[in-house]
């Protein structure tokens, strides 16, 4: 009796245990808890063969991050092949194409891969004296109160784009808009969507073209006008309207040709002064629905927590339309960097690094995987309200709970707890039984015989 009593107690056991083995979904990375899934990290690529491509997608996938922001157009030059009459492929690449080959490479790791472009600024001035668009259009090159058209850097001679210039931003959509018709991109991120910054010592938008312009729509010269007055702030909100009128373009225009797809806008992190001194008007922006995704610059470590809170009064409190950058150029320390993470996450905000290069050779990536990024969280590619079946199908970065668990749950996390219990009430229910259930005279005689 006692035998048979202790080898049912061990099944009993063995059944309990294997119910408790099922795996549970994390709770830590769940859909619900997961506001903003965005792991990202800006690229300049350097690849001229399919598997270097392949090679560097992984490295960013095992690090945690699961979308980048790839600089697509930059200096005039494409990173794809291109016919048009003032763009051309940059010559390193030897006509491979990096922009397909990256995308292939995201989607099959279920990544994303939004086209990261320069809009107004088209050229440095050690790039072939700035580029194919510089050369073919000097004409409509942006002008500073002294003449210039170019802004001095540290890094060089920067050439810009005219706003006001219909034909300067007809010229950035079309292009833009064949891009996302040509490739299956998740995203379009539009960057430099702003003036050279003004300031005391330079003011920009002061060439013929531009000051006729003001005075045929408002009557007024701005030349001499004091920063405070009336003529001067018109002024400004002239210039301001010029890059708007482009970013509500280019929007509704790269979002009709590929429906789905998630525009996202850099921007400066302090909106106050990107109004002020470089006519960014990035709270206007989201507020019209220019954008899904509004990605602040905040590359100074000890303002990341005050940017990423102005950055959610800005969007009306809604973490999924925040991705915050962080720098990883700025020599801070792994901790600042790790610090400046965990104050985005937990606000639950994405979190972009600038730039791939400084984030993987100054050893950041091996501390955040740790703890911060120890999980990856797949993104699938966004799809059309048409693939789907209806508009809330096609939401921007949704991610199905099932890509989120660490572990793989055929079941689900709700069954699982189920089963357990039934389990339980099972093994208390065939207890009850055994122990209650009269002996046979076989049974009698076997125990005395014990």
């Amino acid at each position: 009796m006692k035998s048979k009593l202790f080898r049912v107690f061990t099944v009993l056991f063995l059944v309990f245990v294997m119910l408790f083995s099922l795996p549970v979904a994390a709770e830590e990375t769940s859909q619900s808890d997961l506001t903003n899934p965005y792991r990202a990290v800006w690229v300049r690529p350097k690849e001229t063969t399919k598997e270097a491509v392949e090679a560097k997608v992984q490295s960013i996938a095992d690090a945690g991050l699961n979308t980048i922001f790839l600089e697509t157009i930059y200096d005039g030059y494409s990173i794809y092949p291109i016919e048009h009459e003032c763009v051309e492929q940059n010559a390193i690449y030897g006509g491979f194409d990096v922009l397909q080959a990256y995308i292939d490479a995201c989607h099959a790791r279920n990544m994303q891969l939004h086209c990261w472009v320069e809009s107004f600024f088209v050229g440095m001035e050690w790039s072939n004296n700035g580029g194919p668009i510089v050369a073919a259009h000097p004409d409509w090159l942006l002008q500073d109160d002294k003449g210039n058209n170019f802004e001095s850097t540290m890094y060089g001679k920067m050439y810009f784009l005219n706003p006001v210039r219909p034909e300067c931003r007809d010229f950035l959509v079309d292009l833009f808009t064949d891009l996302v018709t040509e490739y299956e991109v998740d995203g379009f991120q539009m960057d430099y969507v702003r003036y050279p910054e003004i300031n005391d010592t330079v003011d920009w938008g002061f060439d013929a073209y531009t000051l006729q312009a003001f005075q045929d729509a408002r009557g007024m010269n701005p030349v001499g006008a004091a920063k405070d007055s009336n003529v001067y702030k018109a002024f400004l909100n002239f210039r301001s309207d010029a890059v708007t009128a482009y970013v509500k373009a280019c929007s509704e225009s790269v979002r009709k040709a590929r429906p789905g797809i998630t525009v996202s806008l850099s921007v400066a992190p302090n909106f106050d002064f990107g109004e002020q001194n470089h006519c960014q008007s990035a709270r206007k922006w989201m507020s019209s629905g220019y954008a899904d995704l509004l990605v602040p610059m905040s590359y100074y470590e000890d303002q990341i927590v005050d940017q990423t809170n102005a950055t959610l009064t800005a969007v009306g409190k809604d973490a999924s339309k925040v991705i915050m950058g962080i720098s990883t150029q700025s020599g801070f320390t792994k901790e600042s960097v790790c610090n400046q993470v965990k104050a985005v996450l937990d606000q639950n905000c994405g979190i972009s690094f600038f730039e791939y290069e400084s984030l993987f050779s100054e050893g950041y990536t091996e501390e955040l995987k740790k703890d911060l990024l120890s999980t990856f969280i797949p993104l699938e590619k966004n799809k059309a309200p048409s693939e789907t079946g209806s508009e809330a199908g096609s939401e921007k970065g949704s991610v199905d709970a099932s890509d989120l668990n660490e572990v793989p749950n055929p079941i689900g996390g709700w069954v699982t707890y189920a089963v357990i219990v039934a389990g339980v009430l099972l093994v208390v229910v065939l207890l009850v039984v055994f122990l209650k259930k009269k002996p046979t005279k076989k049974d009698e005689t076997s125990e005395n015989a014990e």
